[in-house]
C-alpha cells in the first residue's frame, strides 16, 4: 500500500513540475526564431523583434508570432540588411526603435518604401531616423493611424500641420508644400533629395527651422513663395 502512495505522489509531483515548468518556460524564451526573424517575449506575453537575418528584398513583420501580438521592433533589429527595398510593418506594432537601427531605417542605401500600420503612435522621427536611406522614396501611413498620415509618400502628422520626414530618393523634382502646414524643421531635411530643385511654400507656413534646407555648400533648392 505504501509503495502505491509513493507512487502516486511521484506521478503527482512530477505532473506539478512539468505544469510549472510549461507556465514560466515563455517568459524565458531569449533570442527564439520564427523564419528569419528574431524575436523575444515580453513579460506580457507580446513579441519584439529583435532581428532579421533574411535576405529578402521585400519584407513583411508578422503581427502575431504563435499566438503572441508583435508590438515592438527592437534595437539594431535590421542590422545592415542591405538587400532590403520595401518594408511593410503591421498595425499591431506601436513601437519603433529607429535611432538605434543602423544599417536599416539608418543608411540603408536600397530601402525604396515603408508602410506603417494602425497601431504606431510613440514618436518616430528625428533628425538621425533613416538619414543614408537615399533611395528611399515613399513613407506610407494607414489610413486608419490615429497619429501620422501621408500625402503622395510624405508623412505628415496627422493634423497635417508638420511634415514629419521628406523622402531622400523621392523623384520630384518640384514639391508644393500643402496649405495646412504652419511650420517647418530641421527634421524634415529636404536637402538630402538631390532630386528635389523647387520647393513652394504657402503662406500657412509662419516658421521654418535653421538648415530645413541645407546649407549654402549643400543641394541647391529653390524656395518659392516665402516671404520670411
Amino acid at each position: 500500500m505504501r509503495t502505491k502512495v509513493k507512487k502516486l505522489t511521484s506521478v503527482f509531483l512530477a505532473v506539478v513540475m512539468m505544469l510549472g515548468i510549461l507556465t514560466i518556460a515563455p517568459l524565458t524564451v531569449n533570442a527564439a526564431t520564427y523564419g528569419d526573424f528574431e524575436y523575444t517575449l515580453e513579460d506580457d506575453y507580446t513579441c519584439t523583434i529583435t532581428g532579421y537575418n533574411g535576405s529578402a528584398a521585400n519584407v513583411t513583420i508578422p503581427s502575431t508570432i504563435y499566438g503572441n501580438k508583435v508590438c515592438k521592433i527592437g534595437e539594431g533589429a535590421f542590422y545592415n540588411c542591405g538587400s532590403l527595398e520595401k518594408i511593410v510593418i503591421p498595425d499591431s506594432v506601436n513601437e519603433i526603435c529607429w535611432s538605434h537601427m543602423y544599417g536599416c531605417f539608418q543608411n540603408c542605401s536600397n530601402l525604396k518604401e515603408i508602410y506603417i500600420g494602425s497601431g504606431f503612435e510613440k514618436s518616430l522621427f528625428d533628425m538621425y531616423t533613416l538619414r543614408g536611406c537615399n533611395s528611399l522614396e515613399k513613407i506610407v501611413f494607414s489610413e486608419d493611424n490615429n497619429y501620422y498620415c501621408s500625402i503622395d509618400g510624405v508623412p505628415f502628422d496627422k493634423s497635417k500641420t508638420s511634415i514629419c520626414r521628406y523622402p531622400a530618393g523621392k523623384k520630384d523634382k518640384e514639391y508644393t508644400i500643402p496649405n495646412t502646414v504652419s511650420e517647418l524643421s530641421m527634421a524634415d531635411e529636404f536637402f538630402y533629395n538631390e532630386n528635389l530643385k523647387t520647393i513652394v511654400i504657402p503662406k500657412s507656413v509662419k516658421s521654418i527651422g535653421e538648415y530645413t534646407f541645407g546649407t549654402a555648400d549643400s543641394f541647391p533648392i529653390t524656395i518659392k513663395g516665402y516671404k520670411g
